[in-house]
């Protein structure tokens, strides 16, 4: 068996979030890593606040 990982995003929001995961979950998939970030200045711009997803998918399936 092949493992290889994907990386989700969604915005910092519980439905996202939750909709996320279910989404991961019934693809078969196994979650890995959930990472919230909050909003934060890069220059001129704000980057929004969110979760970072890391999940473990069987590449041969």
């Amino acid at each position: 068996m092949t493992i290889k990982y994907v990386v989700d995003g969604c915005h910092d929001d519980q439905g996202a979030l939750r909709d996320t995961l279910h989404r991961i979950s019934e693809e078969g998939s196994r979650v890995v890593s959930v990472t919230w970030q909050p909003s934060r200045t890069s220059g001129n711009s704000t980057i929004s606040a969110g979760y970072t997803i890391v999940s473990e998918v069987d590449a041969d399936a």
